[in-house]
């Protein structure tokens, strides 16, 4: 099962600038999993390119603790957030 982060909005790494969707995966009958990014536009060659933004095994309520107020801090222009703060926010809270 995954949740989806604000599937109206962009999510763009500076790293390689390629637009993503941003999702929580859990694990198999788990309460834990990873935050990831992934490339989601079938008409693209890289559909479905996936970034890990945090490391396993981790909490959803510590993903979401961790990104309160990202609508603010991490967007650069409507509809468009920047991954790269998202990854120094999740590397900061120690979950990367």
């Amino acid at each position: 099962m995954e949740i989806d982060f604000a599937l109206a909005w962009t999510f763009v790494d500076a790293i390689d600038g390629k637009p993503r969707q941003m999702r929580f995966a859990y694990e198999p009958g788990s309460q834990r999993g990873q935050l990831v990014a992934a490339v989601a536009c079938a008409t693209r060659t890289d559909n479905h390119d996936t970034i890990a933004i945090s490391r396993t095994g981790v909490a959803y309520t510590d993903i979401e603790h961790a990104l309160t107020g990202w609508q603010d801090w991490a967007t650069i222009a409507p509809g468009l957030v920047s991954l790269t703060a998202i990854r120094q926010r999740i590397t900061s809270a120690g979950l990367a």
